[in-house]
């Protein structure tokens, strides 16, 4: 029975070793590609951040990760003939430009236009919908899939992964929020590493037929060495070109005080702390704050804005919108030119239009908003951060908010554009095309809408009579709808609004379970400005213009003895906004509170000490000729950007190639240093079987085979070179003695003289650089290190 069972148990450990192999070699194979496939996908998170890419779908992006793969499975392994790769690649090339067509782009200009226009969203740090630079996206994603996975393949995946390490590293050295993707990609770094370099080992220990030992110190150790050159590399990029794309990285290494946004935003201006309402509700009576607040360096009166806020519950405001950027940075709508002509009109045929300024000097505001005209392109304060909106609302990004002044610089248009009655007056036309006129399946009109639907907001409490009066007073009255223009509808809700309501400020509370807009419209019929600018932006919602609700001040005409102007609490306003222009995002005051609500006073207002020694220092005009850029500048820019991409490569090129030189130096200088140990060990030992060994491995480096197959005189024989067959003859002859016989016959002999003359003899027959690289090659150690093991 034993002798039965023995060779069956033999033949099932041997099954179970053949099935842990195959598991060992399909985990070794398979996972390496699953890491790829997570740190592409970390990377391509990471990259929508960076970039500010939004409206990403994560099921396209598997759908491209997807494809990238087949497309490269198909050239590295399915297609074998060139014609085959070919017709692929045009059927590939064919299907992209009718992807490419479908998005809309017809030309290559326009592909290019793509390009260009992203550049300069990057410059401004502003949202990049993924649908505007899909087409390009699309080829860049795929491109750079291949790309990995063809390294992979070839068993050259640990470049791919450096490349995409030092990318995460420039990424997280300016996104700190960011930092958990680096942590999870070093985990995957450090298995994909060794995974890959034990394939590669293991593929050329089987070609060469010796073994090797996988040491987890070793692969820490080299692991610690490749990280830090990878870090210093993405370092280097960082400090020399401080380029992100073809634009300035600068501004997202600002960014990271972004994280201080949400704080701040519970800090904004609220006019209730003026007195207007109790903050939980609107309405109430109004208790004048007459401090003095602010003091305005200005040439006239102006409206500041303070904050914007788009959400109407019934009862309150509230905002919506915290996609805050840092605004160190021109305005980019007011770069362009049609938007100037829109504010200015025909200003702009004489060239540059300098903005106008105000200096804002802080006595008591305690909130991180910072109140600036209609069209404020540049804000610059003391404190140095400040964040803005696609709203045009500024607000401070530091921690400590008790700034003492500030600069803004805006347009005031001359063409009415920023005041709707003026507008009116003039006869201008709104620009709704984009989001009425659209068919609704038309992505760019979808987009458009996007960005403007929560000004249509409204609450669910809405009254039926609200409504109802809503349609009465765009149809003159009588409940006929006379095909009024967007523009007469606006006017008519103002002109009710102004006629049919009284300003008052002593009015009772709200009563619970009121919508506070009905009970302004029907019961009260009279209130201060927070009832007049949330009416008006009710009822022009009711009838499909995009409208919102602004706090803020408005200036009195009245000034210290400085020629400051004054604004004090009770100078508090709000006020609607209605859209003007969908295009340019451009709004227009709404005024539908009665004009006696200004607080002007003609007592003389003395001085601030303290404010006038900031007047006195701070009396430099800002020169924005040099800051803001029209259009075309900002296409040369970007140009010239793009013909300098070469000095930059140039200039990356030479700080990798510098620290590459660097380790290089390093690596070489630890190798020297092991091999004149590990040759002092052989030298030492009392045999000379391992100089024997380390000789045999040594020689491969000239393409003399050392196949375990052949005996020493087989070797011998295969030797052609007479002068290297003596030196070998003489050493095999000694090794064969100590092997076979007695070592005491062997007379003395000196191993460094052998190893003297097999080193002047590869080094005779290599160029410098061979010798170097092949003596000191790892393979040698790990082969040498077995040996002295075994032996």
């Amino acid at each position: 029975m034993k002798l039965l069972l023995g060779p069956i148990n033999k033949n099932i450990i041997n099954i179970i070793n053949i099935i842990n192999i195959i598991n060992i070699i399909n985990i070794i194979n398979i996972t390496p590609k699953v890491l790829l496939v997570i740190g592409l996908i970390i990377n391509m998170i990471l990259t929508a951040k960076f970039y500010n890419i939004t409206f990403i779908d994560p099921i396209i992006v598997l759908v491209v990760l997807l494809l990238g793969i087949i497309i490269e499975h198909l050239y590295g392994v399915c297609l074998k003939k060139l014609y085959s790769k070919l017709a692929a690649a045009v059927l590939l090339v064919y299907f992209y430009i009718k992807v490419v067509s479908t998005w809309g782009i017809k030309s290559l200009q326009e592909y290019f236009a793509i390009i260009k226009e992203t550049n300069i969203k990057i410059f401004y740090s502003q949202e990049i919908p993924i649908y505007d630079i899909f087409p390009v996206a699309l080829l860049l994603v795929i491109f750079i899939i291949v790309l990995v996975f063809t390294a992979d393949r070839k068993l050259l995946g640990n470049w791919s992964i450096i490349a995409q390490f030092i990318y995460l590293t420039y990424v997280s050295y300016y996104s700190k929020g960011n930092r958990i993707f680096y942590i999870i990609l070093i985990i995957l770094s450090t298995l994909y590493f060794s995974m890959n370099t034990y394939r590669r080992t293991k593929l050329q220990a089987d070609r060469e037929r010796f073994k090797f030992s996988v040491e987890a110190k070793k692969v820490c150790k080299n692991y610690i060495i490749a990280s830090l050159a990878v870090f210093l590399i993405a370092l280097g990029l960082v400090k020399v070109t401080g380029t992100k794309s073809l634009s300035e990285l600068q501004e997202i290494l600002r960014n990271n005080i972004l994280k201080n946004v949400y704080t701040n935003m519970a800090k904004l201006y609220d006019i209730s702390s003026y007195g207007f309402g109790d903050g939980d509700k609107l309405g109430g009576p109004l208790v004048a704050n007459n401090e003095i607040m602010l003091r305005v360096k200005s040439d006239k009166a102006y409206y500041l804005r303070g904050t914007v806020k788009d959400y109407y519950t019934g009862e309150k405001w509230n905002i919506t919108n915290s996609n805050y950027y840092i605004a160190d940075r021109p305005d980019e709508k007011l770069l362009s030119r049609k938007v100037q002509e829109k504010l200015l009109g025909d200003a702009l045929q004489y060239g540059f239009v300098e903005p106008k300024q105000i200096t804002v000097y802080n006595e008591r505001i305690k909130s991180t908003s910072l109140f600036t005209p209609y069209n404020t392109v540049l804000v610059i304060s003391d404190k140095k951060n400040i964040g803005t909106t696609r709203d045009n609302s500024f607000m401070l990004l530091e921690k400590n908010i008790d700034y003492k002044y500030y600069n803004a610089s805006f347009y005031e248009s001359t063409t009415g554009f920023d005041n709707f009655e003026e507008f009116y007056n003039r006869n201008l036309k709104l620009d709704y095309g984009l989001i009425l006129d659209n068919p609704e399946n038309s992505t760019q009109a979808e987009y458009m809408k996007s960005l403007y639907w929560k000004y249509l907001q409204l609450p669910y409490n809405i009254t039926d009579r609200t409504k109802e009066l809503a349609k009465k007073i765009v149809s003159g009255g009588d409940g006929i709808s006379h095909s009024l223009s967007i523009e007469g509808k606006i006017y008519r809700i103002m002109d009710f609004l102004r006629k049919n309501y009284t300003y008052e400020t002593n009015v009772p509370n709200v009563p619970k379970g009121e919508e506070f807009t009905d009970y302004f419209l029907f019961e009260l019929k009279k209130g201060y400005c927070t009832s007049f600018a949330t009416a008006a932006v009710i009822l022009c919602r009711l009838e499909g213009i995009p409208a919102r609700y602004v706090e803020g001040f408005s200036m009195a005409n009245t000034m210290d003895t400085d020629g400051l102007y004054v604004v004090r609490g009770n100078n508090a306003h709000a006020w609607c906004e209605v859209l003007v222009s969908a295009e340019y995002n451009l709004w227009a005051v709404l005024e539908c509170t009665p004009p006696n609500y200004r607080g002007d006073s003609s007592i003389v207002v003395q001085g601030n000490k303290e404010i006038k020694m900031l007047l006195e220092k701070n009396d430099d005009k800002i020169n924005l000729s040099k800051l803001i850029e029209s259009e075309k500048d900002i296409g040369n820019k970007i140009s010239a950007l793009s013909s300098s991409f070469l000095e930059t490569i140039l200039k990356v090129g030479l700080v990798i190639l510098l620290l590459l030189g660097f380790l290089l130096i390093l690596y070489f200088s630890y190798q020297v240093i092991r091999d004149r140990k590990e040759v002092g060990r052989i030298l030492k030992h009392n045999k000379i079987n391992l100089l024997y060994y380390y000789i045999k491995k040594r020689l491969t480096a000239l393409g003399i085979a050392n196949s375990p197959n052949l005996s020493d005189q087989e070797y011998i024989s295969s030797i052609i070179d007479k002068r290297l067959k003596e030196y070998l003859e003489e050493i095999i002859g000694i090794y064969e003695i100590e092997y076979y016989g007695d070592s005491s016959e062997v007379n003395n002999y000196d191993k460094k003289k052998y190893l003297k003359q097999i080193e002047e003899y590869i080094r005779g027959n290599q160029n410098i650089f061979s010798y170097i690289v092949k003596k000191y090659d790892l393979d040698i150690r790990a082969y040498l290190k077995n040996n002295i093991k075994e032996n």
